[in-house]
Parts: structure tokens; C-alpha cells; sequence
């Protein structure tokens, strides 16, 4: 009687336990967004009038590669620095650039808070000039289960050269550079 007894005991907690299981697969369901791994984003920096195509593929857990390519509006690049006669854009006309960024997430893959470096080669006006974003972060909210919205701002260096006339026979080669603050605003979508 007294195994009978506490098999029967054994067994009713057995059955009692395993009702009691609360189903938590709900808590760790994020709407199919942890099995994306590639970005496809288009973007506008109205600050430096630039209009751009984005890629961006997850390497590890938390770090991802932006790889970028756009037009740029000289007409807003000569408004930024038209101050400085030496960077002589032309008034009016399209660039082009193309960039990469490396993004370290605070979180997860492609959501909330990353930080990153980006460099970038512009061609405006038959010149060459390189950015370095030495800073740049952002926040890159899921809006629903394929589309983001990604909003980036950072800081760095333009670096060009310029030609310099210092008589009518002898011209100079410099290089110089400014500040350039990127604050672009992307819409994605994820697969």
C-alpha cells in the first residue's frame, strides 16, 4: 500500500507540474525579424543633398557592412562650403559617391542602437574627394515585420586637393578639408 500510495503521489505531481507550464514561446517571438540577415535600404541626407542605395549584410551577431552608392546635388555641396573659393564646385549638377559602413549594434542584428566608421568617395565636378565618418550612429527601428526605419547622423573629415595659381606659369597642387556631418534618414526592408 505504501508504494502504491507514493507512485500515486509521484504521478499526481508529475500531471499537477506539467500543467502548470506556462507557454512563454510568445516572450521570445519577435516577429520572424532575428532570421533576417540583408538590409535593402533607399536614403536621403537632406543636410548634404545626397540621394542613396544601400545594402547592408549581417556578418556576426551584432556587426553588419552598409555598402552605399547615390547622387549628390553639387548645388548643396557649393551652398555648404561656398565660403572657400579654393573648393570651386561647379553651381549646379549631380555627383556621384559611393560608401561603406561598418555598424557594431548595441542590441541585436538591425535593431535599435549602433554605432559604425564610414568611408566615402565622392566625384563632383571632375573632383575626387574622400569623407571619413569617424563617428557615426543611429537608431534602426523594425516598423513591421519587413520594413525599417533607420535614422543616421555622424561626423568626419572631407579631405581634396586643389590647384592653386600662383603665377601665370606656376600652379601649386594642395589638399584641404572640412567638416562633414552626414544626418541621412533610410527606409528598409529586410530578408
Amino acid at each position: 500500500m505504501k508504494k502504491t500510495l507514493l507512485v500515486f503521489t509521484v504521478l499526481s505531481i508529475f500531471i499537477v507540474n506539467c500543467r502548470a507550464q506556462e507557454d512563454i514561446s510568445q516572450y521570445f517571438d519577435d516577429d520572424g525579424i532575428s532570421e533576417y540577415s540583408k538590409l535593402v535600404k533607399i536614403g536621403i541626407d537632406l543636410f548634404n543633398g545626397e540621394y542613396s542605395v544601400l545594402y547592408e549584410k549581417e556578418i556576426i551577431r551584432n556587426l553588419s557592412v552598409e555598402a552605399s552608392m547615390g547622387l549628390i546635388s553639387i548645388s548643396r555641396q557649393s551652398n555648404l562650403h561656398n565660403y572657400d573659393p579654393r573648393y570651386d564646385l561647379p553651381q549646379s549638377g549631380t555627383g556621384i559617391f559611393f560608401a561603406a559602413n561598418i555598424r557594431l549594434y548595441l542590441r541585436e542584428y538591425y535593431e535599435q542602437w549602433y554605432i559604425g566608421v564610414q568611408p566615402k568617395l565622392n566625384i563632383m565636378g571632375g573632383k575626387l574627394m574622400t569623407d571619413i565618418v569617424f563617428f557615426n550612429g543611429g537608431y534602426q527601428l523594425p516598423l513591421q515585420k519587413n520594413l525599417t526605419l533607420d535614422i543616421n547622423l555622424g561626423m568626419g573629415v572631407r579631405t581634396y586637393k586643389y590647384k592653386e595659381e600662383v603665377t601665370s606659369v606656376i600652379t601649386i597642387e594642395e589638399g584641404d578639408s572640412h567638416f562633414y556631418f552626414p544626418a541621412a534618414i533610410k527606409l528598409g526592408y529586410a530578408f
